[in-house]
Order: structure tokens, then C-alpha cells, then sequence
């Protein structure tokens, strides 16, 4: 007994030796969550940085997106078999404007060949673009100039020589609202995919244009402009799909607190034009696409290029063709209710895009429920879709199928659909079907309706797609 009070004592008192030792080297919150010291040339590069701006009250400034996350950006920038180094910080004495320090390269010695203010208060994100052929790579960069995101400016550059360094040379400055590096034109070359808003006799419309590198190295907007959604609050990622008669780009947006739409755009070499088929220019809006629910392109059905998600309740026009004879529809509601406190969850077409003739049209090939809130859709066969419908109950989350004559209102409850974590299943939780996502199981059981028109557990759990 005694030794094990020794034993308990020894550990207590290392572990307050341990808590001194740890409370003396973080003498404050900043040291704590300051990186890592750097390491190999990353050290070289840094105390190069700091023996040329000879202050330490600077910091350094982290992109807020993309795949570049290190205020040290390394890259062989004018092609002279050597790197360059792009530190981007901020002085004490002017923290709103974030600066880019320049650093070269020489038999594994770095120094300082230049300094200049950058565009914003914070650096968004920091790209590479292959904007010509042989030439040196573009160094693409987004900024933020205040907190708000709608104030963001594009800046292209490359690096050029001068008699006392190296300095960036800007081909390129503009307000966006979205951009990204894309060879759309198909020619080997990236272009910028830029979406930007643009004010035409008083009235404020989103376009998307392509930025382009020429011949003398000048980058300008290449060919006409496509007139997009001007009704949408922000912007997703961009998928892109290679087909025979070039790329086409598909862009998911953002409209109002919860539906969704694509943008499809494509380049038109003939007409010299960027094309985005599914806008209705009189108003502004694309309805074509349009979800009730915030669902991103995807690739459903294994045949490597995208689906679009469609909202099947509101009746909207599959055509981009205007000879189509279809009305463009108003915005639908998310979704609806009936005299219980059961919401209905929307039909969604996962569609093709095909074109023939010159137009566009959607396809629907694959359907679905789309519960948004526990992130997973119910499949349903094209040739039965008309006659279910499904709903679910907010304040427990359980979505019940039912038979339906319209496909809106509800008759017989099939089965019902429960979300947990696995770890909160208990004794009480009867089932006879589920389908597992990581954590998450969805679990229920069919009902003597539902059996009577030949449901099964393994039919039911194989259309519990996760999203």
C-alpha cells in the first residue's frame, strides 16, 4: 500500500512539473496557436523575409480558400531553372493592406529582389494559371478588400524583370463574384472563367466572360460575354465535362435561403461567344434548373459526367429553346404542407444534358425524395413516381412514403424512414430494413400497404441514396 501511495504521489508530482514546463514555454494564447516553426528551405526562405523587411512587427497572411493555404508560395516563375518565393503579410503599422515580398533564388540562397502593396485587405485565394503556351506561368490572385465577400477584386500577374529586382507585373484587375482558371475554348490554354456583375441601362445583371492571355502577354475579355441567373447569392464549385465538341462548364448557385441552381456554359467558336443556353434573358433567371433543395451537380449514375438536380414539382420547361412553347415557371416554394405537421419533401430529376440541333435540353433519368436535412434522397422508379409521395415530420425528422394519386397528396402510408447516430439506437428501435453512412444509420420498417404492393426491406434500403 504503501508503495502504490509512492507510485500515485511520483505521477502527480510529474505531471505538475509537466504543466509548468508546458505554461512556461506558451506564455500567451498567440504562441500557442502560432504554425509550426518552419523547417529545411522553408527556414531559409522566412529568415531571408525577415532580414529584408528588418522588423518583426509584421504577419503573415494565410489564403482563405483554394488549394494554395501558406502565405510562402515556391514556383520557378519567369522559367530560369531556379524558384521564387511570394510571402504575403501585413505591417503593424498598416494592417489593411496585405503585401507581397518577393525572394529569389541562387545555388540554394535566397534574397530579396522586391516588395509591393497588394489589392486587399486579405488575401482569398492564390493560383497558378498556364495562361499561355510557352510563356511563364500567371500568378492569379483573389482579394478581399473589406469583410464583405461581395467586395472581392481578381488580379492577374506575371513576373518580370526590373533594374533593381523582380516586380509583378498586373495584367489584370477586376471586380468578380466568381472566377476560376479553365481551358473552355479547348485550345491548351487556361482562360479565366470570370462571373461578374454588370450595370446595362439601370438595371444590375451577372455575366461570365472569359479572361485571355494574347500573343503580347496582355490579358483581356475574349469574345462575347454570356448574361447568367442575376438573381442568385452566391456560387459553388465548378464541374467541368469533356465532350466532342468541346468542354462545358457546369456551376451550381445559390437562390434565396435554400434552392439551388446550374449554370451551364460553354464556349461557341463560331460565333466567338461564351454560351450559357438556360438563361431567359427578359428576366434574368434560369428556371430551368431549378431545386427547392441545395443540391449540387453529381455524377448519379456512373456514367462519368454530371446530373442535374430539378425540382419535378414546379412544371418547368426542359428546353433551353425559347420555340419550345413552355412557360418559365416563378420560383418554387421549398416545400409544402398539409393540414399535419408533415412537410413534403420535393421530387428531384437527376438530368442529362443533352443538345441536339443548337439547343439544350434536360433529360430527367433518375428520381428521387430529397430530405435535405438528414442529407439522403429515397429513390423511386420513373414509372411510379406519380403515385408516391413522401413527407417528413420536422420536430422528429421521420420521413414516411406514401401512395398517391397525384403525387402530391397523400393516401396510404408504405414506410417509414428514421435518422440516428448508431451510438443512440436503443432497444426500442424496431426495424426491419436500414442502410448505414459512416455514423449515420437510416432504419425502418414496411407497412401492410406498402407490402401489399410489393415493397421489400432490401428493394427499400438499396434507394436510400446519401448524399
Amino acid at each position: 500500500m504503501r508503495k502504490q501511495v509512492i507510485a500515485i504521489g511520483a505521477a502527480i508530482v510529474a505531471l505538475i512539473i509537466a504543466l509548468i514546463v508546458l505554461l512556461y514555454n506558451f506564455q500567451s494564447p498567440e504562441e500557442v496557436l502560432m504554425p509550426p516553426r518552419r523547417t529545411g528551405e522553408d527556414a531559409l526562405i522566412e529568415a531571408a523575409f525577415r532580414s529584408a523587411i528588418g522588423t518583426e512587427d509584421y504577419s503573415l497572411q494565410y489564403p482563405m480558400a483554394g488549394h494554395e493555404r501558406n502565405a510562402f508560395v515556391k514556383y520557378d516563375l519567369d522559367r530560369d531553372g531556379s524558384g521564387e518565393a511570394l510571402v504575403f503579410y501585413t505591417r503593424k503599422e498598416d494592417p489593411g493592406t496585405v503585401r507581397i515580398h518577393i525572394l529569389d533564388s541562387q545555388d540554394e540562397e535566397w534574397f530579396s529582389v522586391g516588395d509591393e502593396a497588394g489589392y486587399g485587405a486579405q488575401i482569398e485565394s492564390i493560383q497558378l494559371g498556364h495562361m499561355s503556351k510557352d510563356g511563364p506561368p500567371a500568378v492569379i490572385l483573389s482579394w478581399t478588400l473589406t469583410d464583405s465577400d461581395a467586395s472581392r477584386v481578381l488580379t492577374i500577374h506575371t513576373l518580370q524583370q526590373k533594374s533593381d529586382g523582380l516586380t509583378l507585373k498586373t495584367l489584370a484587375d477586376e471586380p468578380y463574384s466568381y472566377m476560376k482558371p479553365v481551358d473552355l475554348t479547348g485550345d491548351g490554354v487556361e482562360e479565366i472563367l470570370m462571373v461578374a456583375p454588370e450595370t446595362v441601362d439601370k438595371t444590375t445583371r451577372q455575366t461570365a466572360s472569359l479572361l485571355k492571355m494574347n500573343s503580347a502577354g496582355s490579358v483581356k475579355v475574349y469574345g462575347e460575354k454570356a448574361i447568367l441567373d442575376s438573381n442568385v447569392s452566391g456560387y459553388d464549385e465548378l464541374q467541368l465535362e469533356q465532350t466532342e465538341n468541346g468542354p462545358i462548364a457546369y456551376l451550381d448557385a445559390y437562390k434565396g435561403s435554400g434552392s439551388m441552381i446550374t449554370e451551364i456554359l460553354y464556349w461557341n467558336a463560331d460565333k466567338q461567344a461564351l454560351i450559357a443556353p438556360f438563361t431567359e434573358v427578359d428576366t434574368l433567371t434560369n428556371p430551368y434548373t431549378l431545386r427547392p433543395v441545395r443540391l449540387r451537380c453529381k455524377d448519379v449514375d456512373g456514367d462519368g459526367k454530371p446530373e442535374i438536380p430539378v425540382g419535378m414539382d414546379v412544371a418547368a420547361p426542359t428546353s433551353s429553346s425559347a420555340s419550345s412553347g413552355a412557360a418559365a415557371p416563378a420560383a418554387p416554394a421549398a416545400s409544402s404542407a398539409d393540414e399535419s405537421s408533415e412537410v413534403r419533401l420535393p421530387l428531384i430529376g437527376w438530368s442529362d444534358l443533352v443538345f441536339e440541333g443548337g439547343k439544350g435540353f434536360l433529360i430527367p433519368r433518375t428520381f428521387g425524395f430529397a430530405n435535405a436535412s438528414e442529407n439522403y434522397e429515397v429513390r423511386v422508379n420513373s414509372g411510379v413516381r406519380d403515385a408516391l409521395t413522401a413527407y417528413r415530420e420536422p420536430s422528429t425528422g421521420v420521413v414516411t412514403v406514401y401512395s398517391s394519386a397525384d403525387g402530391t397528396v397523400k393516401n396510404e402510408p408504405l414506410f417509414s424512414l428514421v435518422t440516428k447516430l448508431q451510438t443512440e439506437l436503443d432497444k426500442d428501435d424496431t426495424f426491419t430494413f436500414s442502410r448505414q453512412n459512416g455514423d449515420i444509420i437510416v432504419f425502418g420498417s414496411i407497412t401492410s400497404a406498402g407490402k401489399a404492393l410489393k415493397y421489400t426491406d432490401d428493394m427499400v434500403a438499396k434507394n436510400i441514396v446519401f448524399y
